[in-house]
């Protein structure tokens, strides 16, 4: 089993966790955490579900649906040995991310979109192909989008925050349809994304090398390139990755098992909005 495989397998284990009520997580806490994470369910309120504390809506968790994602979020914080204060903080935050109503305006037509065309959610990432972290959590969206735990549910965007000639390499790969071909290949690559490696991956795809050059020279690719980074910072996105769901963005820890669990919740709430 390669690296790329034990990784996405314990994600998608992880996303099993999520996917209830406290008990994985709760069921790892020593005394003190689960002390800890008791009092904080007392006072943490949420604002959306009647202010009712975290505790209140998990005993009556049929009118809060986020309330089981955020116990499993606190109890993971309290199993790092986080404070009090630090894990109120973040769950605010968390809540905020999953439910504020504000959407951005996010074109997907200039990247090549990875999974089922009509899945209900969009995951759109802010990347530079400078940012190792980028390619590692692209490469497993991918994964989890076109053949794993989220396919048919959501479909991915990459969209690009700055325009270098290394980042025009991408999209020269999207002007010979192999976007995610490339992407996902450079994504494996250890050395230094220099001028030399990238060609050579391209060539790795049999892409011409010389009209691969060419398309990362041209001033019109350059274009879509600073067209997505302006799009970027309008957006309000400063660092990479960032990552937006159905074009809410998304401002907790980019831990992939917590970016799953807000797909997985977005998902599940449009499911109840069609229902109804």
């Amino acid at each position: 089993m390669n690296h790329k495989l034990i990784l996405l397998t314990g994600v998608l284990i992880c996303s099993l966790y999520i996917s209830g009520n406290c008990e994985s997580y709760c069921d790892s806490l020593n005394e003190n955490q689960m002390q800890l994470f008791t009092s904080i369910q007392k006072v943490f309120h949420i604002p959306q579900c009647s202010d009712m504390t975290l505790e209140s809506a998990l005993i009556d968790s049929g009118k809060c649906a986020i309330a089981s994602r955020l116990s499993q979020y606190g109890a993971w914080l309290a199993y790092l040995n986080r404070d009090s204060v630090y894990i109120v903080n973040r769950l605010a935050k968390r809540n905020e991310s999953l439910s504020s109503p504000k959407r951005y305006e996010i074109n997907e037509k200039l990247f090549e979109t990875a999974g089922d065309k009509n899945a209900p959610v969009t995951i759109a990432v802010y990347i530079s192909i400078s940012c190792p972290y980028c390619k590692k959590i692209c490469a497993l969206l991918y994964d989890l989008v076109t053949a794993g735990y989220l396919k048919g549910k959501a479909k991915l965007c990459v969209k690009l925050l700055s325009a270098t000639d290394r980042d025009m390499a991408l999209l020269a790969a999207h002007g010979f349809k192999k976007f995610w071909e490339y992407m996902n290949h450079i994504s494996t690559i250890k050395r230094r994304l220099d001028l030399d490696v990238l060609i050579e991956a391209a060539l790795d795809l049999n892409i011409p090398p010389k009209a691969f050059q060419n398309y990362m020279e041209n001033p019109s690719v350059r274009a879509h390139a600073l067209e997505s980074r302006e799009e970027g910072l309008r957006n309000g996105v400063k660092v990479t990755p960032t990552v937006f769901i159905n074009n809410r963005k998304y401002e907790s820890h980019n831990d992939p098992i917590w970016i799953i669990d807000a797909v997985e919740y977005e998902y599940e709430q449009l499911g109840k909005d069609n229902s109804e």
